[in-house]
């Protein structure tokens, strides 16, 4: 496509000009650019992780993180999280982690807050796609800002 030369003597574009370039743009910017903007999504070849939020009695995987904390002092982060969530709340953040062929479930974190959930999934690595950890974490802090406001919790479907 080659660079887009302006002369100027001031740093601008005038209107007049400005369809030129839209229509410059269209024609050659997703060429140039190698995908569609809208439909930047690569599929993490390690696996696919689900969100959701819990009643506390469905739990599975909690009962053994916190005994952890029978032993260790919470982690700062966490505590300070702790004190946004409703006394009461009796919910809990889970994160499963499925084949990525949709196969069964290989591992599962369950926490009170999303920093807990994704320190668990951090500590271990099993996340390696930048993008993907991103949606996750974003995914994560959702999920606990349901648990906040008692409202229901969805994950987006990407």
């Amino acid at each position: 496509m080659g660079p887009l030369t302006m002369i100027t003597h001031s740093a601008h574009m005038y209107g007049d000009d400005l369809a030129l370039v839209e229509n410059l743009l269209m024609d050659h910017y997703e060429k140039e650019l190698g995908y569609t903007p809208a439909v930047h999504f690569d599929f993490d070849k390690r696996a696919n992780m689900v969100v959701e939020v819990i009643p506390i009695t469905e739990a599975k995987a909690w009962s053994a993180w916190s005994k952890r904390y029978e032993k260790q002092a919470i982690p700062m982060a966490v505590m300070v999280e702790l004190k946004r969530m409703p006394k009461k709340a009796q919910r809990l953040i889970r994160c499963t982690l499925y084949e990525p062929n949709g196969g069964p479930a290989l591992k599962m974190w369950e926490g009170r807050t999303a920093q807990e959930v994704a320190w668990q999934i951090t500590d271990w690595g099993y996340l390696k796609d930048a993008g993907h950890a991103m949606y996750v974490g974003t995914e994560l802090q959702r999920a606990e800002e349901a648990i906040v406001t008692g409202r229901e919790y969805s994950q987006d479907p990407a």
